[in-house]
Parts: structure tokens; sequence; C-alpha cells
């Protein structure tokens, strides 16, 4: 019967231990990871972050709210834009 009670009782256990660790790992900023030293990275991974600057999701909310035809135009603009960057100097 102590197997049974064990056996209930040691997931509940194992999970608020994971919980509370998470929770720690929010507080201080950092990963599980870092926490528990598997790792040197403390920094905790971005769960909603795309990697876009505010900029950058400015426009492409403005480019998704566009008629079809200015979208077009819009990437002719930045395509042109990109070849006269990328030019050789002929001088």
């Amino acid at each position: 019967m102590a197997f049974l009670s064990l056996f209930f009782f040691l997931p509940i256990v194992l999970l608020s231990f994971l919980y509370n660790a998470l929770k720690i790992a929010e507080f201080f900023g950092c990963s599980v990871g870092y926490l528990f030293g598997e790792t040197d990275i403390k920094e905790q991974p971005a769960t909603n972050d795309d990697g876009l600057t505010e900029e950058q999701r400015e426009i492409i909310e403005l480019f998704d709210r566009a008629d079809p035809e200015v979208q077009r135009a819009a990437l002719e603009f930045l395509r042109a834009i990109e070849r006269r960057e990328h030019k050789p100097d002929n001088t």
C-alpha cells in the first residue's frame, strides 16, 4: 500500500518542483537550464519575440493592410533600391 501512495505522490512532488523552478527562473530572468547549471547562457529564451523591430512590425502591418496594387508597387520600390545599392560602382 505504501508503494501505491508513493506512486501517486511522486509525480505531484515532481510537477510542483518543476513549476517552482520555472517561477524562480522567471523571477531571475533566466532559463531553468541556467538555474540548474546546465548552461552558461543566462538569457531566457523568448517565447513571444519574433526577432523583429517595431519598425519591421509596422512595415508588415502596413503591407498587410494595403491593397494588392500598393503591395506590388512597394515590392518593386524596395527591389529597385536593393538593386541600386548592390550595383557595382563604375567610376
